[in-house]
């Protein structure tokens, strides 16, 4: 049942994930790609983050079946930022190939 849950999470938050990167507007230049380039940085640092904050809880709250877990809350964001820098990165390089094909 837990690993259903984690696994629902997951796909529910990379659904909306990509939903937010297939509404942007339509490529105008080449600064699109650097923003997403950028934001695929930030959404990297914070999986970083998210996982040593993981790692600091995970010997203390990895047997808790309470709700909420802030170990098992730490490792969903750093899963949910992970799929939001690799569709961050995969938007990017749509928009470069796009770019240059004008």
């Amino acid at each position: 049942m837990k690993i259903n849950t984690l696994t629902m999470s997951v796909a529910a938050l990379a659904f909306a994930a990509v939903s937010a990167f297939g509404q942007e507007a339509a490529i105008n230049s080449q600064a699109n790609p650097d923003k997403s380039l950028t934001m695929a940085k930030i959404y990297a640092q914070r999986q970083a983050e998210e996982e040593q904050i993981a790692a600091r809880l995970e010997k203390q709250y990895q047997g808790w079946t309470k709700s909420p877990n802030p170990y098992s809350s730490a490792k969903n964001l750093a899963a949910y930022y992970r799929q939001l820098a690799e569709t961050a990165r995969a938007h990017a390089a749509e928009q470069e190939r796009l770019a240059q094909a004008r």
